[in-house]
Order: structure tokens, then sequence, then C-alpha cells
């Protein structure tokens, strides 16, 4: 979270035609798409957390959810990355 906040304070401080950079439409719905992942990816994880620490023995669904967790976060984050 600690890049996208700098990215919005960097082009916020960037002026392109008289306007701040983060007043185009485009930028803003980069930095939507970008806050919407990084929501969406923390509540996965969260998810994955609950199957952890609700396993038992008969349901350890966390052995399956775990490894995707980590691929696709992973994989958002990088989407991010390239949005920001």
């Amino acid at each position: 979270e600690h890049a996208f906040y700098e990215a919005i304070t960097h082009a916020n401080n960037r002026i392109l035609y008289g306007n701040p950079v983060t007043d185009f439409p485009h930028v803003r719905a980069s930095f939507v798409d970008a806050y919407a992942r990084l929501v969406a990816m923390n509540l996965f994880s969260n998810r994955a957390i609950d199957y952890f620490r609700s396993a038992t023995l008969d349901d350890r669904r966390y052995l399956l959810f775990n490894p995707v967790t980590k691929s696709k976060v992973t994989s958002e984050g990088e989407k991010v990355v390239t949005l920001l």
C-alpha cells in the first residue's frame, strides 16, 4: 500500500497541461484498478488465513488454498506495480 500512496503523491505533484496528472480520467482509472486489486489481494489472503485457522483433520482446504494464494497474490501484485 505504501507504493500506492507514493505513486498518487508523485502523480499529484506533477503538472501536465496546467493540471495535476491525477485529474486525468485514465490515470484515475488506473489508480482505482490498482486499489481494487490491492483490496482483493488482502481479502483473498484473509480467506486463506481463515481456512488455516479452522482446519481439522477432515477439512484441510488450506493445503490447496495456500499455494494458490501465494501464486495469485504475487501475480496481482505485479499487475498493481505495472499500473502504478
